[in-house]
């Protein structure tokens, strides 16, 4: 159970990350207030709309606002891709 602990510490369960999230649909950028300053992409993937959210989360507790705030708005959530290094983004 120890090793767990120490998994999620190094993971950094409590450590901000650099998110990049994708969903279905167009969401407006002025959501981008609600989501901890977020920038918000959109493209046109086949027939579908889709959003991209990349930014920098506090920690996961922001990750599940913000994941939580998708789901209160009926958002479908496509990816979830997390990079500990907030140094480095994602393409």
């Amino acid at each position: 159970m120890n090793d767990l602990k120490e998994d999620q510490l190094e993971l950094g369960f409590a450590l901000p990350g650099y998110y990049k999230i994708a969903v279905l649909g167009k969401l407006p950028e002025e959501l981008s207030d609600r989501i901890y300053g977020m920038k918000i992409s959109h493209y046109q993937c086949e027939e579908k709309q889709v959003s991209v959210l990349k930014g920098i989360l506090p920690d996961q507790a922001a990750l599940s606002g913000v994941l939580n705030m998708l789901y209160d708005m009926h958002i479908t959530v496509l990816s979830v891709k997390r990079n500990n290094d907030i140094n480095q983004t994602f393409n």
